[in-house]
């Protein structure tokens, strides 16, 4: 999985997993014993407080990557505020894998960051001497 992510995530692709649980009866027959049982199986899989019991079960099934390009005139906007002296800044729901992929390909990261160094370099991020980074992927 890590790998796959790594590889999709880092070319800016959104990546989705997708899970499973087996059921002993279809979602009919429970609604039948128990009309709330949507509502219970929502609340297990999101683990909140009401949770009467969190789902553990699950079965991993796949992933999924979707493409979400940056429009095409975006890197051109970023450019112009770079030489009109305007900070850019990207603020993202992203992973911060897929966000400095993204933000590479439309301008906003032209420097490696402490993760790519490292990659590069074959050592842990945190071995990478703060003055070698110029460019930060904030989450």
């Amino acid at each position: 999985y890590t790998k796959v992510y790594e590889e999709f995530g880092g070319e800016g692709e959104r990546v989705l997993g997708f899970a499973m649980k087996d059921l002993v009866r279809t979602v009919d027959e429970e609604l039948a014993l128990d009309a709330k049982f949507k509502d219970k199986l929502k609340e297990d899989l999101i683990g909140g407080p009401k949770s009467s019991s969190p789902i553990t079960d699950l079965v991993f099934v796949g992933l999924i990557t979707l493409q979400d390009p940056p429009r095409k005139e975006v890197p051109q906007a970023i450019a112009d505020c770079h030489t009109a002296g305007v900070k850019v800044v990207m603020v993202t729901g992203d992973h911060p894998l897929t966000a400095a992929a993204i933000a590479r390909k439309i301008g906003l990261i032209t420097h490696p960051t402490r993760d790519l160094l490292a990659k590069e370099r074959g050592l842990p991020p945190d071995q990478i001497p703060q003055e070698d980074i110029r460019a930060v992927v904030v989450h």
